[in-house]
């Protein structure tokens, strides 16, 4: 007798979860596609101000005390966020997330650390002040 009461069971059960795998996934994609958009909307933005700290940098950086190194130093800096900028303005944000999967699989660990360390950093900045 028992054995006819959950005969139904099994095939409802596993329905209703297959339904519900699928709702889970579309809301998924709905909300990557909704991130793609409002990342792709911003590039712009964010390529002009990165360009414009690197003018700063620039301006500012021969002033500073140190000689030759810190100008080194702040010219390099100004040439990897002039970098920055070109790759976020000449980049979508699928084919950023690609390039970001495949650093990723090059180096695992690395990639595990730093996600470790960010982690640990926005997980502090959320913590309740006690």
């Amino acid at each position: 007798m028992t054995e006819q009461r959950n005969a139904g069971t099994p095939g409802a059960s596993s329905d209703s979860l297959r339904s519900g795998v699928g709702t889970m996934k579309g809301q998924f994609d709905a909300a990557a596609d909704k991130a793609k958009d409002k990342i792709d909307s911003v590039r712009e933005p964010v390529a002009d101000r990165l360009r414009g700290a690197a003018d700063v940098i620039r301006d500012k950086g021969g002033s500073l005390p140190g000689g030759a190194s810190v100008a080194n130093a702040t010219q390099g800096a100004a040439d990897r966020l002039e970098t920055t900028a070109d790759y976020i303005e000449s980049h979508s944000a699928k084919e950023m997330v690609a390039d970001l999967m495949d650093l990723v699989k090059q180096h695992p660990t690395q990639s595990l650390l730093i996600a470790g360390a960010l982690g640990f950093l926005i997980a502090r900045a959320f913590r309740s002040r006690d």
